[in-house]
């Protein structure tokens, strides 16, 4: 037998030998198509629908989630301008936790807001023709014109304000009505009454609670907190 007869063989020998080799390998780590059909062991069929695992929940979700459901650990929101039907606001930061998209609407476990609502806002509050503003020492300035002993009179006040009971108060600590001192003196008392501001913070959930107030240039710095909170419908 020639060198290249004898080379030819020896090559399909060493193929017949890899094809037996894989046969049997193939043999060994298979099973028959029934046994896969009657579930003894795992599909290896890539068109077939493997089992979804369960989604692992992170600290403090809920493990109930229904359906459409979707929960946040967190939420910011932020915004120069809000406009509500009864209220607006500027310069809003509103931090939200444990917060939850279902059917009923956004709910929040915990929330944390600053905002600022602008003097034009409380003073058409108050009444028309009122005009409210920052005085340079960080108090509030209120004036309008207002009805004592069935006269108009015009009132200038300045005051402080404070949270109380969730709104926004403003008290006044001096009245001017445009006369001598004595007549601001009788009528002082009336003056001041008809300037007091006790207004709530509209444009925001209802159940943030109003904790602190301050006076800026542009109007009252309020900073609300709330639990278990309806942000939207």
């Amino acid at each position: 037998m020639s060198t290249g007869r004898r080379v030819l063989v020896g090559v399909g020998v060493l193929l017949l030998a890899l094809v037996v080799a894989a046969g049997v390998l193939f043999w060994s780590v298979s099973r028959p198509a029934d046994d896969v059909a009657s579930g003894a062991g795992p599909a290896d069929d890539a068109g077939s629908p493997a089992a979804a695992a369960p989604v692992p929940a992170p600290p403090g979700a809920p493990e109930d989630l229904a359906a459409g459901e979707l929960w946040l650990g967190e939420m910011d929101l932020r915004s120069s301008d809000v406009l509500a039907a009864d209220g607006r606001l500027r310069d809003l930061s509103l931090e939200a936790d444990d917060v939850l998209l279902g059917s009923d609407g956004v709910r929040a476990g915990q929330v944390v807001a600053d905002a600022v609502v602008p003097f034009d806002v409380v003073a058409d509050q108050v009444g028309p023709g009122t005009v409210v503003s920052a005085t340079a020492s960080g108090q509030v300035r209120v004036e309008r014109t207002v009805t004592l002993l069935g006269r108009q009179v015009d009132v200038v006040a300045t005051g402080t304000v404070r949270a109380e009971d969730g709104e926004v108060v403003v008290v006044p600590t001096a009245v001017d009505v445009g006369g001598p001192d004595w007549l601001a003196d009788l009528l002082g008392d009336l003056a001041a009454a008809a300037t007091t501001i006790r207004q709530p913070v509209q444009g925001l959930p209802e159940a943030l609670v109003l904790q602190t107030v301050e006076v800026t240039d542009e109007g009252f710095a309020v900073h609300l907190t709330g639990e278990d909170v309806l942000l939207s419908r």
